[in-house]
């Protein structure tokens, strides 16, 4: 039986370091036409032109517009990379195509315009999956698997605390607009584009806020939650963990921020797979004797400092579980205590000390960001073309914006004032 070929079609606002190249390795998919809005002939549109990239050696047509894309009669996939403000006009739009839709996470601002996105996936024949990589790298079933293998969770920790790296590094998500939602002026050489996305993301806030006043903090948080980092953080503790039962303690000092979320111990769900029909189904659902409640603690900011310390972290008993992803690799770290019974010539009190004392024994399980695409596009195509189920359709991607709400209602308790230690 032949293979069915998917044409795509890219919208974009940066160069695709990693996407683009994975793409053209895989022989089930072909890329028809490309609009990148940073390129030179975007901003000063004649038809199309060819590009060739520094990891790519096909040249490419490349769209002058966006609607050049949308409207290409051939292309059967729609890679969505536009900021957030603007996914949900392209993406209705490809639906109302029928055009099959790749939507960066998440797949908009607001639940109200998720759920526009929805019913226009409901009147079409495509479908919509949410851009996900990290959550398809191979090492991350490993992780899930540690993870539920703990008798009781104490505690856990989510950190994304980077510096000296710039927006494009290989950690970032792909087609992140990070700047022109709140500075006109961005990007200069199309100075119609980040006005409307500046335009469309205070609308969207104003449905999330309910029409309060968009203070500098709460634009801030917004832009914290939806932007690369912290969508893909949040994402992937609610897949590992679920969703949390309490949100409290939320800080935002730009450009860091922090909160605590609350888990009450209730069993883990692993994995939670939407079929895209409104039904999910659960598998390895993990049973615990008891519920025991615990909290993770959440930080992210950026400073001048070049590293990348990003991970989330579950510490059991006697063993602690971490999921690194420093950017061009995702890693799962297993330490475990393990006691020795040395030999001991002082008192019963001095050897039972040496005894306690241990040694911790380290497991780790890398996949590269190579690999995560890979892994994710091949997921996408068995969604698309086989009718496979997918873990990040747009129904999981509305978990993030209610995670989101909660947030933003919890802040707005606190009277949108950040809580010193005495209250």
């Amino acid at each position: 039986m032949t293979q069915k070929i998917l044409n795509v079609g890219i919208i974009t606002t940066q160069p695709l370091t990693l996407y683009l190249p994975i793409l053209q390795s895989l022989s089930c998919y072909q890329i028809a036409i490309v609009y990148d809005a940073s390129s030179k002939s975007a901003a000063c549109p004649k038809g199309t032109a060819n590009v060739t990239t520094a990891k790519t050696t096909t040249s490419i047509p490349q769209a002058s517009t966006p609607d050049a894309v949308l409207d290409h009669p051939s292309v059967d996939l729609v890679l969505n990379f536009m900021p957030p403000s603007l996914r949900e006009k392209h993406t209705v739009a490809a639906l109302s195509s029928n055009k099959h839709v790749l939507v960066e996470s998440p797949v908009s601002l607001s639940l109200p315009s998720a759920h526009r996105i929805l019913d226009a996936q409901r009147k079409s024949r495509a479908r919509v999956f949410v851009a996900s990589p990290r959550r398809y790298a191979p090492c991350i079933e490993t992780f899930k698997t540690e993870v539920n293998s703990l008798e009781r969770i104490y505690y856990a920790r989510c950190r994304n605390i980077q510096g000296g790296l710039p927006e494009s590094h290989p950690g970032a998500e792909a087609g992140t607009y990070p700047d022109s939602e709140t500075n006109p002026t961005a990007n200069g050489g199309i100075p119609h584009f980040p006005l409307e996305a500046t335009n469309t993301f205070h609308a969207l806030l104003q449905e999330v806020f309910l029409g309060q006043d968009l203070t500098t903090e709460r634009i801030q948080l917004s832009r914290l939650l939806t932007g690369p980092r912290g969508c893909a953080d949040m994402s992937i503790m609610r897949e590992t963990l679920g969703t949390p039962d309490a949100v409290s303690n939320i800080a935002v000092i730009d450009p860091f921020y922090s909160a605590i979320f609350h888990y009450s111990g209730d069993d883990l769900l692993l994995p939670s797979i939407n079929n895209g029909t409104g039904t999910t189904n659960t598998t390895n659902t993990p049973s615990r004797p008891n519920k025991h409640a615990y909290m993770l603690t959440y930080e992210c900011g950026t400073d001048a400092v070049p590293r990348c310390d990003a991970h989330l972290a579950v510490y059991g008993t006697g063993k602690t579980v971490t999921l690194e992803y420093d950017g061009s690799v995702v890693r799962t770290v297993v330490e475990t205590a393990t006691t020795t019974a040395a030999a001991g010539t002082g008192s019963a009190a001095e050897n039972e000390t040496q005894e306690s004392a241990g040694q911790v024994h380290r497991r780790e399980e890398s996949s590269s960001m190579e690999e995560a695409y890979a892994a994710e596009l091949e997921a996408l195509y068995r969604f698309l073309v086989e009718g496979e189920e997918a873990k990040t359709t747009a129904e999981d991607s509305m978990e993030d914006l209610r995670l989101f709400r909660e947030i933003f209602e919890q802040y707005d308790r606190q009277c949108g004032t950040i809580r010193t230690p005495l209250g």
